[in-house]
Formats: structure tokens, sequence, C-alpha cells
């Protein structure tokens, strides 16, 4: 154990000392002299977007406790202790959002974030309460158990391992994380002097200091009463770009470099984009957009999940898993974030991808549709293989003398209601205000009647007769319970005579 209590022993020297005593002495010093604290820090534009961005967005994802399924699959195990927890209320005073996003703004100043677990008489988490950062020291009993001890607003706690959700960021021993602003407070630093710099510029009327040039001998009352008077007269942005008045053959002389000079603009864009290195945060996020264009925006947003997010989300899974499942549960359940919602692209995209997974027998029509917030549909849970879309299950299935009629049926079931979907749709777009447009209706058929006859291999006639057996069926019910009837039950009309027909 020995090489663990280098870690965990709580010495600090004035020449080695720890962060919480530089911290109280008014932070960590830096060579652009502006001291650097995890809460100073957090007044740099650059750190706050940055951390900004990476809690809300882990915040803000769906967390699910699911159940394994002995086929290999999971199922959100709503009835699990866990769930509301996570995915509501971890404890009386905050939501999931609060809490997760808490963590990760404790994760991303100080590299390690800790909660007190609640458990009732049987072992199960009934509250996930955080405990205030800067307070909370690691060290082993005798057995070699971690203990955490807590201090705050002069209370001091010991918790046993069991009783907390610990959380380390990138550390270099495992168990402790080490804080991003105490590794990178030069460039943190930086971006706080370039900000001060910036400030003080506008105070004094966004002009470099200049001299006043008199060709005798002030005395100190007129030496104090012309700076005063000048002073108050230029300097400030109110009183920027007032016209001088000197006497007595004064003259004005600007010394010292402009902002211009000193590339004053690129320094602050130039710490901006390296602060956001260090949080690993893609630029565009923090608005600057400067390399973003419509083309590749959705391949750094899908970066931006890949790379910078997904790392936090299976940290954070993770260490869940160890702390607040119990150890025989851990083959049963596991908790997962769902990122489907981030890297859902735009409508054609969504569109191009659902039709490939539903070609090929991933997604029904059900599974599309709750990815699209949208209520299944009765029927929608068949998957269809590539075999000309007949019915994974009935495309295995012969009947009594080994012959294929149980697969026929499947194709021409599933060709017949690709038609149907197709004529549904064209109704609901021709509906407006319970009123058929019926020019609509008489385009789409026009182009329909080829469309049925290849996919249900009907002749000209047959279609035909569908056809205009469709446009009365509009033509004298009412368009709403047209819809849900042809949705229900129009396929299998259509595939019963499509099978009579070809018989």
């Amino acid at each position: 154990m020995k090489w663990l209590s280098k870690w965990f022993k709580n010495e600090s020297t004035l020449a080695n000392p720890s962060p919480w005593f530089t911290e109280a002495l008014g932070g960590a010093p830096t060579h652009s002299g502006v001291s650097v604290t995890a809460d100073s820090a957090m007044r740099a534009a650059a750190v706050f977007a940055c951390i900004r961005v990476l809690s809300a967005g882990v915040a803000s994802l769906p967390l699910q406790v699911y159940r394994r399924l002995p086929d290999g699959g999971k199922q959100i195990a709503s009835d699990h202790p866990l769930y509301s927890l996570l995915h509501s209320t971890p404890n009386e005073e905050m939501t999931s959002f609060e809490l997760r996003e808490l963590l990760m703004v404790y994760l991303n100043l100080r590299g390690n974030a800790f909660c007190h677990v609640i458990r009732d008489g049987a072992g199960r988490v009934r509250q996930i309460v955080p405990l205030q950062l800067g307070g909370v020291m690691m060290s082993r009993d005798s057995r070699g158990q971690l203990l955490y001890t807590h201090s705050y607003n002069g209370i001091e706690k010991t918790y046993r391992d069991e009783e907390i959700w610990r959380i380390p960021a990138l550390g270099t021993n495992g168990l402790v994380g080490l804080s991003p602003i105490e590794l990178a407070r030069e460039s943190i630093g930086l971006s706080l002097a370039t900000e001060q710099h910036g400030a003080r510029l506008f105070e004094n009327g966004a002009q470099i200091p200049a001299v006043l040039e008199h060709p005798g001998k002030l005395s100190e009352v007129a030496f104090e009463r012309l700076k005063k008077s000048f002073n108050n007269r230029h300097m400030g942005v109110q009183n920027a770009h007032k016209t001088a008045i000197l006497e007595e053959g004064m003259s004005l002389k600007g010394v010292g470099m402009t902002s211009q000079d000193s590339q004053f603009l690129e320094s602050r864009k130039f710490q901006m984009q390296e602060i956001a290195r260090i949080f690993g945060v893609p630029p565009q996020m923090i608005n600057d957009l400067d390399r973003t264009t419509f083309n590749n925006a959705g391949h750094l947003n899908r970066m931006y999940v890949d790379h910078t997010l997904r790392p936090w989300l299976v940290r954070l899974e993770q260490t869940m898993t160890r702390d607040l499942l119990l150890e025989h549960e851990r083959d049963t359940y596991f908790i997962e974030f769902n990122v489907d919602g981030l890297l859902r692209g735009d409508s054609e995209a969504r569109s191009k991808f659902y039709r490939e997974m539903f070609n090929i027998g991933v997604y029904s029509q059900n599974d599309i549709r709750r990815k699209e917030n949208e209520n299944p549909i009765e029927g929608g849970d068949t998957y269809y293989v590539p075999l000309n879309m007949a019915s994974s299950d009935e495309a295995n299935q012969e009947d009594e003398g080994g012959g294929s009629s149980a697969r026929m049926n499947a194709l021409v079931l599933n060709a017949a209601q690709q038609v149907t979907n197709r004529e549904v749709a064209a109704l609901r777009k021709a509906i407006k205000g319970g009123q058929v447009n019926h020019d609509k209706i008489n385009d789409f058929y026009s182009n329909h009647h080829d469309f049925l006859c290849e996919k249900l291999a009907v002749s000209s006639e047959f279609a035909a007769s569908w056809i205009s057996t469709a446009k009365g069926a509009i033509e004298n019910t009412d368009p709403q319970q047209l819809l849900e009837s042809w949705e229900k039950n129009r396929f299998r009309a259509l595939a019963a005579l499509a099978l009579e027909y070809q018989a």
C-alpha cells in the first residue's frame, strides 16, 4: 500500500503546495500574472462555453436502466429502483438533468466528482446526493478498503466505499482524476489576461496611453489639475473620440504598441481554440465557426458525439454499474445513455438510413415510428428480408406439400402493403380542412397505375378497376374515416384480390 500513500496523504509545503492551499491563497500563479482557480477559470468565456456544452450535452441525453434478454437483446427496466433515480429524480432536491450537469462541472473543473449513495436495508439505492467538492479526502482503512472523508460547513463525515459513487476524470493512478484547470492554468491565465487587457483598453477610451508634452515646467498643483482634467474628459468609453484641447503650447504624443500591432484579436481567438482543445470540444460547438460549412456541419457534429461526448458517457456508465448496481445485478442489468437523437441527421439522411434498415430486416415500421416519436400502428411490428420483401417469419415456412404458397402469400401481402402505403400517403397530402383536393388525387392515380401493376404483377385492367373503386370511395366517404380504414385493412383486401386473380 505504500505506493498509494503519496496520493492520499494531505501534505502541503510552500515549495510544493496542494491545490486546496494555492486556491486558499488566491489561486495558482501563472506567467501572465493572473491567478487561476477552479472558480476564476469559469470567468474565461471559452472555459465557461466548453463546460456548458459538455455538461448540458451529457445531462440532456436519456439515461436508462436496461434488462438483458436471453436472445441478446435488451429491455428498459422501468421496474428497477434505479430507473426513476437516474431518469427523473435522484434525490428530493434535484432532477436527473441537474445532477448530471453538476457532476460534469465538477469533473471538468477539478477532475473528480463524488456522490453519497443512500441505500435501504436490502442494499438498493434510494437517493443519490452529490458531495460538495473541495472537501473530499480519500484514504484506506486497515483492511485496504477505500474511505472518503467529506468536510463541509465545519462538519466532517467519513463514508465507506459502498456509500460513494466515485467518478474520476483522466488521472495517473486510476483512482484520482487530474484537474484540467490546474494542468492548463497557463492557457487559461493567458485567456483571462487578454480579456482584462481588452477591458482596460476600452476603459481608457480604446487608446494606448499617451504623454502630454509641455514646453515649460508645471508645479505639483498644476500637474495634478491637468492630469485630472484630461482623464475626466478623455478616459473611458463614453469619452472616446472627443477632441482634445491643449493649452500653453502642450502637445499629445502616443507611446507603446497599438492593439493591431500586438495581434490582440488573433491572440484571443487562438486562446479560445487552445481551451477548446484542452476540453476536447470542437471549436464550432462554442461558436467558432470559421471552418464550419453547410456541407461539413453534420460530420463535425458526429465527431463531437463520437470523440467528445462518448468517452464521458462510457466513463459515467461504467462507474454507475460499479457503484450503483448490486454485484449480483450486473449480469442482468446495465445502464446506458441513448445518443440516437444526436445522430439523427437531416430528414433526407434519416429517410435513407431507415429505408436501408427496413429493407434488410433490422427495423420494422413501428421501430422507425418510435425513433421518430410517432405512435406504433397495427401490424407494424413485422420484419422483412431482402427476398422480394417477404416476411422473415413467413419466408421460411412451407405448405404441407413442401411448396412455397406461404412464401408467395407473404410476397403478395407485402407488395399490397407497399401499394396501400403509397395510396394512404397521397390521400393524407390531399386532405386539407377535412376536404379532399381531387386534382391532387387524379394526378397521383395517373402515375399509381403502373406502380400497382409492377408491384403485384397484375393486368392493366385489374389496376384500372382497383383505382376506379378507390376514387369512388374517396368521393363518397369521410376522408378521415377512409384513412383509418385504409391504414388497417385495405392492403389485405388488395392482396386477396391479387392472389385470386393470379390463381
